[in-house]
């Protein structure tokens, strides 16, 4: 993470360009510029609107650009979570002193490994306001503001020592921790049926919004 030349800056532009066609992302060079910028300069995206604007696709996208397959992850936002550990999961005395892991959580633990791998993980989570984000992912929310959070923890349980889950092969550390400086992508629709990110939420974000294209 040391200070990049303004020429790889600029020569970041045409790679993503590229990239973006390939992907099949037929985007302004105005727009490409607030894509990278927004990538580079918040460590938390929204990508606001409605459905079949491209939300997911341009989170993809950057995802791809900008992170190894095995150093992003994709989450999907469900309806009446309200807590992280409807989430996420949480620790049982009654199954065994076992930690219940959902999904979710299966899918961030790969990208909390604690070897000296440089690259900047990235998250995408889809369809994030069918739920209040401020409440199921709370650590999100209250830990990122911009570039300056190095590691983001996700606190997961109270015990000490990592905890054993229903998969032999699977154990939950008390603490979850994504570094260097993650990255994450949120998408959420803007329809009559789904409610609009919390004030604390989008001041948080940088928020991009995006249209329907016309045919």
């Amino acid at each position: 993470y040391e200070e990049a030349p303004i020429e790889q800056i600029t020569s970041l532009i045409e790679e993503f360009k590229k990239f973006a066609t390939a992907y099949g992302i037929t985007a302004s060079d105005g727009d490409i510029h607030d894509l990278l910028a927004s990538t580079l300069g918040s460590q938390f995206v929204l990508m606001a609107g409605p459905s079949g604007s491209g939300k997911s696709l341009i989170a993809s996208a950057l995802a791809a650009f900008f992170a190894k397959k095995d150093r992003r992850t994709r989450l999907e936002g469900s309806r009446f979570l309200a807590r992280q550990e409807e989430f996420l999961g949480y620790y049982s005395h009654l199954a065994g002193q076992q930690f219940i892991a959902q999904s979710p959580l299966l899918d961030l633990l790969p990208l909390g490994s604690t070897d000296e791998r440089k690259d900047a993980p990235i998250v995408i989570i889809e369809e994030a306001n069918l739920s209040p984000i401020e409440g199921y992912l709370s650590a999100l929310v209250h830990g990122l503001g911009g570039t300056e959070a190095g590691a983001r923890d996700f606190r997961l349980h109270s015990r000490s020592d990592d905890v054993s889950t229903m998969d032999v092969d699977v154990t939950v550390p008390s603490r979850l921790t994504l570094a260097p400086y993650p990255r994450f992508f949120a998408t959420i629709n803007v329809d009559a049926d789904s409610p609009s990110p919390a004030r604390k939420v989008a001041s948080r974000a940088c928020v991009i919004l995006t249209d329907t294209p016309s045919i």
